[in-house]
């Protein structure tokens, strides 16, 4: 075993003195299952550049519950998007039902507290694995939530906000999201993050999501984090046939953000698309590490993640496509480009593919670049003043991740943020 926590007779205490028996018994497992494996270091592969161990080196107590806040009702709902939906409120990771507003009867939310053991038990199973990450969140469990949409439903958007008050002390959030869109069901989920107080703050996400035959699901994420912030993010997708899902994935600052994307497509003419913007300055780290799965044919996927790094920040891209033997006819694209504006700033880019099948179309590659001096040359030279000049070619590259965004609120709360640190 592996010791990685702090205070680690006062964690397991918290783990099975402060829940139920419902909670208690998953996270009995995941407690084991960490114990066993620890926090990954730069000696696993797949953890060769964002080392999680490190992030413990600055003594976050697990003994702490995350549970106690000083934010408000009244506070969290002016951060609500206006527009209509389901808006669903996560403080510290736990579902505050009360403090959310779900519209209209297309679509079933129900918190964990009102789940039974048995039902509970086959939504934390159903995807995941051991991997510290995972088994970290169940070791944690609290109280989630898991929404499905109805057969042939058309659900209005459903807006996820995560709440992270650190205002009195260091916090840590274990957020549960489960989403089950059953045949011809569509919906879209937007999902943002806010920081409050001037603590350390450690999250780790676990969304599970199936997509039913002939389902579409839209998934975009906004991670606008503080310096101070440490996110681990699971996200899991199962597809079955004819079944289409999408992703977007913005990172926009933060201390450390590790995303981990998989997607298993199970099912013959499904349809998988992954976009992502990461756009980092000062020590912020973010690593997307992405898999997708083809295990049937006749199936697509596409894939685009774009970054652009300044200062000292680190920017970590690892994508795989697996192709078995029997998914003849796929198509799978990946590409992930890069603009760096710092000799100090790192870059570490990995296509990868991984192909059994013999008839098939796929595609990766990676770039990493700098601006182009001609370009800046000939808009200045049209009376456009340098910084100006460069601001228009860095948003350029950065506003064509946008449009991949079905919501205009949304989309001009992105491209606003963008071009504010841009300077225009």
């Amino acid at each position: 075993m592996v010791e990685t926590l702090n205070h680690s007779a006062e964690a397991l205490r918290h783990l099975f003195e402060t829940q139920d028996g419902k909670f208690q018994s998953i996270r009995t497992i995941g407690w084991a299952n960490f114990e066993q494996t620890g926090w990954p270091t730069r000696r696993d592969e797949e953890y060769k550049f964002t080392a999680l161990d490190a992030i413990f080196k600055r003594n976050i107590d697990f003994s702490t519950s995350g549970f106690g806040y000083s934010i408000g009702k009244e506070y969290i709902q002016s951060k609500f998007y206006p527009v209509e939906g389901h808006h669903l409120v996560f403080v510290n990771g736990n579902f505050n039902k009360s403090w959310s507003s779900i519209s209209g009867a297309s679509l079933d939310i129900s918190s964990f507290e009102d789940l039974n053991s048995e039902d509970l038990m086959k939504i934390v199973d159903q995807f995941g694995d051991d991997r510290a990450s995972v088994s970290i969140n169940r070791a944690f469990l609290s109280n989630g939530i898991a929404i499905r949409v109805g057969k042939s439903e058309e659900s209005l958007p459903v807006f996820i906000y995560h709440f992270r008050d650190a205002s009195e002390s260091t916090t840590l959030s274990f957020p549960f999201i489960h989403v089950h869109a059953a045949e011809n069901a569509r919906i879209r989920l937007y999902e943002k993050s806010f920081s409050i107080g001037s603590h350390v703050h450690f999250a780790s996400h676990f969304t599970g999501i199936e997509v039913e035959r002939n389902a579409n699901v839209q998934f975009t994420k906004i991670q606008e984090l503080e310096k101070r912030d440490y996110t681990l993010d699971n996200l899991f997708v199962k597809q079955h046939e004819n079944s289409h899902f999408f992703s977007n994935t913005f990172s926009l600052s933060g201390g450390l953000i590790r995303n981990n994307i998989e997607i298993t497509m199970d099912g013959e003419h499904s349809e998988a698309n992954m976009y992502g913007l990461y756009f980092l300055d000062g020590h912020s780290h973010v690593d997307n590490h992405t898999v997708v799965d083809h295990r049937f044919p006749n199936c697509d996927s596409n894939e685009m993640y774009k970054g652009i790094v300044d200062e000292n920040s680190t920017a970590v891209f690892n994508g795989k496509i697996f192709v078995r033997q029997p998914a003849q006819k796929t198509n799978a694209f990946q590409a992930n480009n890069n603009i760096s504006l710092s000799d100090t700033a790192t870059i570490h880019t990995k296509p990868q593919l991984e192909i059994w099948a013999d008839d098939v179309k796929c595609s990766h590659g990676c770039t990493i670049g700098q601006l182009d001096n001609e370009a800046l040359f000939y808009l200045q030279s049209r009376g456009i003043k340098p910084a100006l000049a460069k601001a228009m070619m860095l948003g350029a590259f950065a506003v064509e991740s946008l449009d991949h965004i079905n919501m205009d609120i949304i989309k001009e709360e992105i491209s606003q943020h963008i071009y504010s640190r841009l300077g225009v």
